[in-house]
């Protein structure tokens, strides 16, 4: 009887197969908005990133952008030269406004004078007038020149100071200071066993 038992046991087990247990993907909505913010990121990079190369030369100058010029196939030192150019004129121009304005004022009412007393005496009051107007402007470059080396003397100045001392609170300069105390622990020189 042992093997008409093993024979009707596989039978059995054969028309009743047991029930196979597996994952069943499901899907959530968590899931979906998170990977709907990961895509939209990446298209929104791209996005900027095409945006930055079609108007680089717009704002290159914006965010502190010379950082990432490499990026671009830019050089960051030049296109921080350019930006740093741009603003000095910028404060330059701005600053001299005023002085401007006012030496314009100056030979606008020399040019009313002169269309005044024109007609009097128009040789003399011309050579006069034209005197005085050319020394204004000389004046008046003069001054614009003075001003401008003033204005950038002091911008310079402010940014090799500001550079120093970033320089002087960078990482690489408080390794370098550790290192040059280190140095001195193991003698004089380096390469003094060799």
């Amino acid at each position: 009887m042992g093997i008409l038992d093993t024979i009707s046991n596989f039978f059995i087990t054969t028309t009743n197969p047991k029930k196979f247990v597996y994952l069943e993907p499901r899907f959530k909505s968590t899931s979906f908005i998170l990977v709907a913010i990961i895509i939209g990121v990446f298209i929104w990079l791209i996005l900027l990133y095409n945006y930055i190369l079609k108007n680089w030369d717009d704002v290159k100058c914006e965010k502190g952008r010379f950082y990432i010029a490499p990026l671009f196939g830019k050089s960051s030192q030049k296109t921080f030269e350019e930006c740093v150019r741009k603003d000095q004129e910028e404060a330059l121009n701005k600053s001299l406004s005023g002085v401007n304005k006012k030496i314009s004022a100056i030979d606008d009412k020399i040019n009313e004078l002169s269309d005044m007393v024109g007609t009097t005496k128009k040789s003399n009051i011309d050579v006069l007038t034209n005197t005085i107007q050319s020394n204004l402007l000389y004046v008046k470059d003069a001054l614009s020149k003075i001003m401008g080396s003033i204005l950038l003397s002091s911008y310079m100045n402010e940014g090799a100071i500001t550079s120093i001392q970033s320089l002087d609170n960078s990482t690489i300069s408080k390794m370098v200071s550790k290192f040059n105390e280190v140095v001195p622990m193991f003698g004089n020189t380096p390469n003094e066993n060799i």
